[in-house]
């Protein structure tokens, strides 16, 4: 067993910094790999035992990822020329047993005699997002796909890491790649939705929105996310049909949470938009019932309470409002909303 650890060590190149800098991290020898390399030795034995093919992806196919572990692991050392699918069925199966430090080292393995393999390259990249590489991860899913342009899961995996790292405007190429060439699903359209959005182009991110709920569901937080593009004023001014698209989201996600603040806050914004005045008063109001320190609610509040000469009501809101606010401007004109009363009250005094 020793002897075919010192076999599995000797397999490979020299290593870049950045390699040698996350195997530091990572440590050997590996538990997974020490377990797996008794079926190097000896041969007679190692034939005796070899699995079929057939069963490593029975193995695979029933989610017995221990078992398919193993059988590949077997397929892949019985063979001399190392294949690369063995390589990468069994590094799938201990990726799937969360053992990424075993995975990155039998990738590394593999890529030593099937350098341009585009299975492999994907497969290190999610091993070292595992690891939390997320910068040489990025290196290795570009890799891939410069073999293998059309490769669905390293489309996905490049944008949503690039989403991951703040480079949203990056992620947008391979997400709009992915959904071309699928036609995309639920988790595409949505990731591609963010990215959009934050590359700058709010009519992408509602069109993809669009797309995304075509085929999902979706959650609360999505809708509500989705709503959000109706701060952006150039949107709606370009786009004012958008608005009882977003109503309906947003009216999905209170009936789904009646307690989540955010959808109620935005459906007041909309309804005041819509110069739906009492709407917007019942949901700012109900966002304060649920988040007493609702600030923004409670902002809006006491300018529509004010707007309309309701003094009582602009006064309180005025007064939880101050309460919480902490910039100097702001809180100035918070209080210059109750001005029109005390001019008001003070004409009253004057003889």
């Amino acid at each position: 067993m020793r002897k075919a650890g010192r076999t599995m060590r000797r397999i490979g190149t020299a290593e870049a910094p950045e390699r040698r800098t996350w195997r530091r991290r990572v440590g050997a020898p590996l538990a997974w790999i020490a377990v797996l390399s008794a079926c190097a030795a000896p041969q007679k034995r190692m034939l005796r035992v070899l699995p079929s093919r057939t069963e490593a992806e029975a193995a695979t196919l029933a989610g017995d990822w221990k078992a398919a572990a193993e059988r590949w692991y077997s397929l892949y050392l019985a063979d001399p020329g190392r294949p690369a699918d063995a390589c990468a069925q069994a590094s799938r199966a201990l990726l799937e047993l969360r053992d990424a430090d075993s995975a990155a080292h039998l990738i590394d393995n593999g890529l030593a005699m099937h350098e341009k393999d585009p299975d492999l390259l994907a497969l290190k990249g999610q091993a070292l997002v595992a690891l939390g590489f997320r910068r040489a991860a990025e290196d290795c899913f570009e890799r891939a796909l410069s073999f293998d342009p059309r490769r669905i899961e390293a489309l996905l995996a490049l944008g949503k890491l690039r989403i991951d790292l703040g480079l949203e405007s990056a992620a947008v190429k391979p997400l709009r790649r992915a959904v071309e060439i699928t036609g995309g699903d639920f988790e595409t359209w949505r990731l591609l939705a963010r990215a959009e959005r934050e590359a700058g182009n709010p009519r992408g991110a509602y069109e993809s929105w669009i797309r995304a709920f075509a085929m999902g569901t979706g959650s609360v937080d999505d809708l509500v996310e989705a709503a959000t593009l109706s701060v952006d004023e150039s949107f709606r001014r370009a786009h004012p049909e958008s608005g009882d698209q977003m109503f309906r989201w947003l009216h999905t996600a209170v009936e789904r949470d009646p307690q989540c603040t955010r959808a109620h806050f935005q459906l007041g914004v909309l309804s005041e938009e819509m110069e739906r005045r009492e709407e917007a008063i019942e949901h700012y109001r109900r966002a304060v019932e649920i988040d007493p320190g609702c600030l923004m609610s409670l902002t809006n509040l006491a300018i529509l309470y004010s707007s309309v000469g309701d003094e009582g009501n602009a006064r309180e809101m005025v007064g939880r409002a101050l309460a919480l606010e902490q910039d100097g401007g702001r809180r100035k004109a918070l209080q210059k909303l109750l001005e029109p009363f005390e001019r008001k009250s003070r004409a009253s005094e004057t003889p």
